[in-house]
């Protein structure tokens, strides 16, 4: 019985179809946590530079 069960396994193990989606999937997760890392600070950083502005202009 469980000769049965390695073989499958070991084919599974061997298949490299489909890693290329895999790594491609890792990437994108990657990309989104730094966009997400940085949305925080940009918006600080905009929200700054337009008070900034703001406060030069003449009302």
């Amino acid at each position: 019985m469980i000769a049965m069960a390695g073989a499958p396994l070991r084919r599974l193990l061997a298949d490299r179809r489909g890693l290329k989606a895999i790594e491609y999937g890792i990437l994108a997760a990657f990309v989104v946590v730094a966009v997400a890392g940085l949305t925080g600070p940009l918006d600080t950083l905009l929200t700054d530079i337009y008070d900034t502005m703001l406060s030069k202009v003449p009302s």
